[in-house]
């Protein structure tokens, strides 16, 4: 393959862009070679804190990978049917094959949006990046992450070969730049509560959240502001039939 020929031993930009519009393609062997690039030391310096860290994004047409602004995107409008779970987990486990270990140790924020399955990639982020102590999950105009499934893959220890291990341990930080639905800040709570009670992680300490919708139990979002230092929602007017003790709360939910 043409990118191992290449000797960039210092790169500050790298971008792949790859486009099948008939045949679908094994991207394993392109997803290696690229890896090299993109988790080569020392990273570029990062225009702001999110894309200093790990973006992992898959649709059922697209993988994007990055790790500091090195990008690879692959695009296939072939792969409605074959570019399924196994085959995603394969990609990002390539990706991640030979990315130096100093790059490894210095990611801390993961970034994952995907309107396909994704709790089932957070093992491989887990053995690669020791240091991940923040969590962004990022939708789209047509597409939101979901976030029972994250929240259920972190709230308790999970089976990684013949060890079981909670994954990311140094979490502190859930960032949810995406709607969420009222029901979700269950899930939410429950990460916060499980791992907190573990005493096997750090605890997560700041919950932000760009959008709420649905019918909010006050409760909750007492348990929420409890339970962290930092609980922040960036637009409460967004937030509909927030109710306690019959007051509609959605203009003052920022108290929280």
């Amino acid at each position: 393959m043409l990118l191992d020929s290449i000797e960039a031993p210092s790169l500050s930009s790298f971008h792949v862009e790859e486009r099948y519009k008939w045949n679908p393609e094994d991207c394993t062997a392109l997803c290696e070679s690229a890896g090299r690039y993109i988790g080569a030391f020392p990273l570029p310096k990062p225009r702001d804190e999110e894309q200093g860290g790990i973006s992992i994004g898959f649709r059922e047409w697209e993988i994007n990978l990055s790790i500091a602004g090195r990008s690879l995107t692959v695009w296939n409008s072939t792969w409605t049917s074959e570019n399924g779970p196994e085959e995603r987990i394969a990609y990002l486990a390539s990706f991640t094959k030979h990315l130096d270990e100093r790059v490894c140790e210095e990611v801390k924020v993961l970034t994952l949006w995907s309107d396909v399955e994704i709790d089932g990639y957070l093992g491989i982020i887990h053995a690669r990046f020791p240091f991940i102590d923040e969590v962004v999950l990022k939708g789209a105009e047509h597409f939101e992450v979901d976030v029972a499934a994250v929240c259920g893959r972190l709230r308790s220890p999970s089976q990684l070969g013949s060890a079981i291990v909670w994954l990311l341990p140094k979490l502190t930080k859930l960032t949810l730049e995406q709607n969420v639905k009222s029901g979700e800040l269950d899930h939410i709570l429950k990460l916060v509560e499980s791992r907190k009670s573990a005493g096997e992680t750090e605890i997560i300490k700041e919950i932000t959240i760009a959008r709420l919708s649905g019918s909010v139990r006050s409760s909750v979002l007492e348990k929420l502001r409890q339970s962290v230092e930092v609980f922040k929602v960036c637009h409460p007017m967004l937030c509909l039939n927030v109710k306690r003790n019959g007051l509609d709360l959605s203009v003052v939910l920022s108290e929280f």
